[in-house]
């Protein structure tokens, strides 16, 4: 029997996993896909989102599956040399929703309160893997909704 927390997480990453790959689409053109808003271009938001998966969900000591960017990139401490194309940012999210889905099946009960050393390290402070799974949701959140006002901004109907 499914884990009843783990599985509601579940179903919410889904959810949220899935808004954020509409809003690929839901981008108009390509020069909306690459004007940089404030601090993140359109595109950019979603690499971050998709990313940050890795940092909560990926096994200690097994390689980045993100080869776009470098990660000074994906967190913002320095520019892209170029825009990640809707085909890679589609095939990488399709990556993403397996690396967390396995992360899901990992988890029951009993290893919440565990140590997530992917989320700790790259936090720097003691995270759980309850932690993570409410960081996987809260972080697609806060970019789903930023997206959604880039696109509002030009008019166009938001994901939600």
């Amino acid at each position: 029997m499914p884990d009843f927390i783990v599985g509601t997480f579940k179903v919410e990453f889904d959810r949220f996993h899935d808004l954020l790959v509409q809003q690929i689409d839901a981008c108009p053109d390509e020069a909306a896909w690459v004007e940089k808003t404030g601090r993140f271009a359109y595109w950019w938001h979603i690499l971050h989102a998709l990313a940050l998966i890795e940092v909560y969900a990926l096994p200690p000591g097994e390689p980045s599956r993100q080869t776009y960017c470098s990660p000074e990139v994906v967190f913002a401490k320095t520019e892209p040399e170029r825009a990640v194309t809707r085909e890679e940012m589609r095939a990488f999210a399709a990556d993403m929703k397996e690396l967390a889905h396995a992360f899901f099946a990992s988890q029951n009960e009993s290893t919440l309160a565990l140590t997530n050393s992917p989320m700790s390290e790259g936090l720097g402070r003691e995270c759980t893997n309850l932690n993570a799974l409410v960081g996987m949701v809260r972080h697609y959140c806060y970019h789903i909704g930023c997206l959604d006002s880039l696109l509002r901004s030009r008019g166009i109907p938001g994901v939600l």
